[in-house]
């Protein structure tokens, strides 16, 4: 996407499983610590952790889910077009 992601290209941790978020998983994941599942006992990242425990391992996550790829740049530092208020990229790449 850029020549600065040329560094991230490279080894990576992939997980897999079959559940694709919904518009409101999206919109959730986006808000970065904001934990929005505190009454949602049942639900992975109840306490306000879920998808943030990425950023013990990378800062720029990506993930696929449905037909999106989703990338984060919380730093606005790599992805093109990236900024502190909008730090990420949701791209359809099915027709």
């Amino acid at each position: 996407l850029s020549p600065q992601m040329e560094a991230w290209q490279g080894p990576a941790i992939y997980f897999h499983n079959n559940a694709v978020f919904s518009p409101h998983d999206f919109k959730n994941l986006c808000r970065i610590g904001q934990g929005a599942k505190l009454d949602c006992l049942g639900k992975t990242g109840k306490f306000g952790l879920g998808f943030n425990a990425v950023y013990h391992f990378t800062d720029l996550p990506s993930f696929v889910s449905g037909e999106y790829l989703v990338c984060f740049d919380p730093h606005a530092k790599f992805l093109p077009g990236a900024t502190l208020q909008h730090p990420g990229l949701r791209i359809k790449f099915t027709r």
